[in-house]
């Protein structure tokens, strides 16, 4: 072999991914309190840092052994409410307030019970316990972990729970592919005994904490605070409920193991003050094109997905997600995640694009006003909307309503 055929130049791409890029990430989809254990685990292990947790003081953070409190009306207040009641134990009340922790504003919980248990320092057995307990506080179906352990939770309430009922429910999957004809055939039930079944569970409904206010009072203190100054919205970070992390200086004759630590450390406080600074970034690129949503509610909330405040900020859409997953925003009228600042439009016309959610919003006024004697069906609604300017088909309508759990008539039904 010649030495010009041995030498060969090959052009290759390789993706090199630095420390400070991962740590970021990571800390994106942590809350305040997750990253303040994260932290506390990261100095146990390098004493080179020194973290200290939230100040107290500023925006309350609720207490998980006491004081479990929360403004009137929220599904939050409802539900502390009834805790008192059952539960006395310092440990049982501190496993009850991760449990509510988790609660989605559907009433369904947003993590298992193996997390639930592990953030809340106890056996999966006592946190299955406590579950227990709370399954049976009102409105019944709260506490659910899917759609037919909510359904068998209500049912049960009711006294019509069965061996019937059960194998419907644990075969909900074969009605969803193939509807009732398949629902018979795979669990041999009859015709009549399904539609009975069916029957009660159009009588559920499928999101019992719906029917409270949606964002009053979370357990925890928010991470973005707006407020609003004469004509000027103010948009920042809650710093009381951010936990501090500093760096202890070395001398340059240390050991390399020494140089090692503090070199993690330094990385990982970076990490720390970049995800800080992203999360103010994204929350006032979003909430500074939503400002009429929080002037006029949801007849001011306009499209918005995460692709365009992604290309707002020259980030990656992946970006955007990690940091509105569970960022909790205090605006004048409440507490609410900032996902919920977020909504699909409707139409590929820029011109007369809608949010979605504000469609639903009319579609629920409508349906609101009825009268119960003689309900719409979605075709009127369609109707009624058209009228205003919104063109939906009678399916959009039907979507729709059941995407907001709105329970279905007879009427809409044969429309």
């Amino acid at each position: 072999m010649t030495p010009a055929a041995a030498l060969r130049i090959e052009p290759r791409t390789t993706l090199h991914v630095s420390t400070w890029i991962c740590h970021t990430a990571s800390l994106l989809r942590m809350s305040n309190e997750e990253l303040t254990r994260y932290l506390a685990r990261a100095a146990r292990e390098n004493p080179l840092l020194d973290t200290r947790p939230p100040r107290a003081g500023g925006h309350p953070v609720v207490d998980a052994g006491r004081n479990l409190t929360a403004p009137d009306q929220s599904l939050y207040a409802h539900i502390f409410s009834q805790i008192g009641c059952v539960l006395s134990a310092p440990e049982d009340l501190r496993v009850a307030a991760c449990f509510v922790s988790a609660l989605e504003p559907s009433g369904w919980l947003g993590k298992s019970v193996d997390t639930i248990a592990t953030d809340a320092s106890v056996s999966v057995c006592h946190a299955k316990a406590i579950l227990q307990v709370m399954q049976g506080f009102e409105p019944a179906g709260i506490f659910a972990r899917n759609l037919a352990e909510c359904l068998r939770l209500q049912l049960a309430d009711r006294g019509q729970f069965d061996g019937v009922t059960e194998t419907v429910l644990d075969n909900l999957q074969a009605l969803l592919d193939g509807g009732v004809a398949s629902l018979v055939a795979q669990t041999g039930l009859t015709r009549m005994q399904v539609e009975t079944v069916l029957h009660r569970l159009r009588h559920c409904d499928p999101k019992p904490g719906t029917q409270f206010d949606y964002g009053a009072a979370p357990i925890r203190a928010p991470d973005v605070i707006v407020t609003r100054h004469a004509d000027t919205w103010r948009i920042a970070l809650n710093h009381p409920a951010l936990p501090n992390v500093t760096l202890h200086q070395i001398g340059p004759d240390c050991p390399a193991e020494w140089r090692a630590m503090q070199d993690a450390a330094s990385g990982l406080i970076t990490a720390v003050e970049r995800r800080n600074r992203m999360m103010l970034l994204v929350a006032r690129e979003v909430i500074g094109h939503q400002i009429g949503y929080l002037e006029r509610g949801l007849t001011g909330l306009r499209p918005l997905c995460r692709a365009d405040v992604a290309a707002q900020l020259g980030v990656h859409a992946s970006t955007v997600g990690r940091v509105a997953k569970g960022l909790l925003v205090q605006t004048p009228s409440g507490m609410q995640e900032l996902a919920r600042f977020f909504s699909r439009s409707l139409g590929k016309d820029h011109r007369a694009q809608m949010s979605r959610r504000r469609i639903q919003n009319r579609i629920r006024r409508l349906i609101d006003r009825e009268d119960p004697a003689n309900p719409l069906s979605d075709s009127a609604i369609a109707a009624r909307l058209l009228n205003t300017g919104t063109r939906l088909s009678r399916r959009t309508v039907a979507k729709y309503r059941s995407t907001m759990g709105i329970q279905k008539m007879q009427d809409r039904t044969n429309s």
